[in-house]
């Protein structure tokens, strides 16, 4: 897919690097921003190129099938992607990291390395979408930053082969745009950061107060069987809870010297155990 992805790109020559290379440093830019609409045009990438790759496999001819499927597939993914965010934002952050480990790696001469390259990107892909679906603000930013200035560079140096430009340069180019992207996205994001924190926040204290009323109705979930006849069947009485385990009964308990109990295994209404 690496292989596909890079001929996809180069089949929109100049206009095409000029148009990545712009997203990309919005991206760097403004990647947790605008990360609405980063996932759904992500999901839309990724359910087109995986559908259309895999279509071309079963439909060889005429193309206009395979890119239908890979339309509506795209289409499909952005929508999950989209409306379903933690998703949204793992299928975003692995797919930049794979892009931007695309334009630095070199395309593979062999099975081999094509097949280490897939594992790595794999690998990749899966840390950093879990790493951004967990931690969400800061990874993004991170995460955006570098990668978008990756590929950023990337196009730069392909629109300028004309000019003799080290690589040093270039990386220290890189690093600082890279250093530019996190400060800047820290700083316009700092109100959504805030939000994010007293939402998160929220729903701790939803899903302790959960656990709290989920406690107290197993404490206090107490069913009393009533046998025919008066009382308690039985001196351990049969006050149980839902479960069916037996609550101790009167003589259950150890007594004491000049210490008297009181039976209310006669009475008309049961007790709740505390002698009340």
């Amino acid at each position: 897919m690496l292989k596909q992805t890079a001929d996809l790109i180069a089949g929109f020559g100049e206009n095409g690097t000029i148009i990545i290379m712009a997203l990309a440093l919005l991206q760097c830019l403004f990647g947790y921003k605008f990360m609405k609409s980063w996932t759904l045009l992500i999901g839309f990438l990724i359910g087109f190129i995986a559908a259309y790759n895999i279509a071309l496999q079963f439909i060889p001819t005429p193309v206009l099938y395979p890119a239908l499927i890979a339309f509506l597939a795209g289409v499909l993914v952005a929508a999950i992607a989209y409306l379903v965010y933690p998703v949204g934002v793992f299928l975003f952050a692995g797919f930049v990291v794979d892009l931007a480990l695309l334009m630095i790696v070199p395309t593979p001469d062999t099975q081999l390395l094509e097949l280490l390259i897939y594992i790595v990107a794999g690998v990749l892909f899966v840390i950093a979408g879990l790493l951004c679906a967990r931690y969400r603000r800061p990874v993004v930013i991170v995460v955006t930053a570098i990668a978008g200035a990756i590929v950023a560079m990337n196009q730069i140096a392909k629109l300028g082969v004309g000019f003799n430009v080290s690589n040093y340069i270039l990386l220290a180019i890189t690093a600082g745009l890279c250093a530019l992207g996190i400060l800047v996205q820290f700083l316009t994001t700092m109100k959504e950061g805030k939000q994010e924190k007293a939402k998160k926040e929220k729903k701790e204290e939803k899903r302790r107060e959960s656990a709290r009323r989920r406690a107290k109705r197993r404490g206090d979930n107490v069913r009393f069987d009533t046998p025919s006849g008066d009382g308690y069947a039985g001196a351990a009485g049969s006050q149980t809870t839902s479960s069916g385990q037996a609550y101790p009964g009167p003589s259950d308990y150890p007594t004491q010297e000049g210490t008297a109990y009181t039976d209310y295994s006669s009475s008309d209404s049961p007790t709740d155990g505390s002698g009340n």
